[in-house]
């Protein structure tokens, strides 16, 4: 992983070409607006989460496509990560809230200080949501 020379979108850009390769999972990614100028920590924290909850659809969802979106402005960057999947089932909900890579997602959203939100829509899969104010 070289975020350093393939910046944020070039690194999580060759994050899901390899995820896609390796699983045969359908991985869309749009990322608009500047690149962001961030630290490598922080960068580094976008990247884990992204994996984390790529990784995480792959394996429960039970879905055929997940998307992601990286969106920037000059005031925030927004993350959201969304599966077609079987969504949080009620029996699981208590076990995925408590589980390492939520905690782990949390922890490192907590850490650049940014918002980190985990939902099962009606509609179906499961939408991971983060943002991340940018300082001016």
């Amino acid at each position: 992983m070289a975020i350093d020379a393939a910046g944020l979108f070039g690194s999580i850009q060759s994050l899901t070409n390899g995820m896609r390769t390796l699983t045969g999972c359908e991985i869309s990614l749009d990322c608009g607006g500047p690149e962001p100028v961030l630290d490598e920590e922080t960068l580094l924290h976008i990247y884990r989460i992204v994996q984390e909850a790529t990784a995480n659809a792959i394996k429960h969802s039970q879905g055929s496509a997940i998307d992601i979106s990286l969106l920037c402005d000059r005031a925030n960057l927004r993350l959201t990560i969304s599966d077609n999947g079987r969504g949080i089932v009620r029996s699981n909900r208590r076990r995925v809230r408590q589980g390492i890579g939520m905690a782990t997602m949390k922890a490192r959203a907590s850490a650049i200080g940014a918002k980190l939100s985990v939902t099962s829509p009606r509609s179906g899969g499961v939408r991971v949501r983060l943002q991340l104010p940018l300082k001016a």
